[in-house]
């Protein structure tokens, strides 16, 4: 990304890595960057976001992921909440999750096979916390979570409000994104079953490292009943919204 002039902050190379060993850990030294997140009802910033994730997408498309994880938003969705409803959540609500989660399924696996989806290499986790506005443009960081998935997993977390103010995003995104690559309108269809996932795959994260003594502090809420009471009706509700026609 660095080499095609993308705003990126890269790990720092030495001797030829960028991969260093300490003590049994792995790391990685990255220069220090500040900024500050993008402003998503500013037209100017989504339209500049369109255009760089469009050059991103561009420069992702040539060289497949040879190790890291390709998405199966289905495999995904099913491998972690088989996990959740086996060890994690609330004995009290673990019934109706079963059930949301399977008519969830049904429901997305339904949409998808409606839809056309080619994989690139992408951010993963393209929310505006891991946008940095500095030198009136964006600079992405956090890319642990990159991987092989359709376009719309870059473009749906930078939508918020209701349903008309995230039409106008989506048509600001798109002006940027023309610029450079044609926008994937027909994976707009994909925003709900994504947004599914990542809500059921990030409590998966949590749980299987909630070994890790940083995480109980950091999640105090994670294993309150009230907690998986409020998992429970938010994904009911995501179920009314895959159920809503498009």
């Amino acid at each position: 990304l660095v080499e095609r002039d993308l705003p990126v902050v890269a790990p720092i190379e030495k001797n030829g890595t960028t991969l260093f060993h300490c003590d049994g850990f792995a790391f990685a030294v990255f220069r220090r960057a500040g900024g500050h997140a993008p402003e998503l009802d500013n037209d100017n910033h989504l339209e500049q976001l369109g255009r760089t994730l469009a050059r991103w997408h561009a420069c992702g498309s040539d060289r497949p992921y040879q190790l890291r994880h390709t998405m199966d938003p289905v495999a995904d969705i099913r491998a972690a909440s088989t996990f959740l409803i086996n060890d994690v959540v609330d004995l009290n609500y673990r019934s109706q999750y079963r059930d949301a989660c399977g008519q969830l399924l049904e429901q997305i696996e339904q949409r998808l096979a409606e839809v056309e989806f080619p994989l690139l290499n992408v951010h993963g986790d393209c929310h505006t916390g891991n946008i940095l506005w500095r030198d009136n443009g964006p600079h992405f960081v956090d890319l642990d979570d990159s991987l092989r998935a359709p376009a719309m997993q870059d473009i749906w977390m930078l939508l918020s409000g209701e349903q008309d103010e995230q039409q106008h995003q989506l048509r600001v995104l798109a002006r940027g994104y023309d610029t450079f690559l044609p926008f994937p309108w027909q994976q707009t269809a994909l925003i709900e079953p994504l947004r599914t996932r990542r809500i059921i795959c990030y409590d998966a994260w949590l749980a299987r490292r909630w070994d890790d003594p940083a995480f109980p502090p950091a999640f105090p809420w994670f294993e309150s009943m009230s907690y998986w009471r409020d998992q429970t009706e938010l994904l009911q509700q995501q179920l009314r919204n895959l159920q809503t026609p498009l």
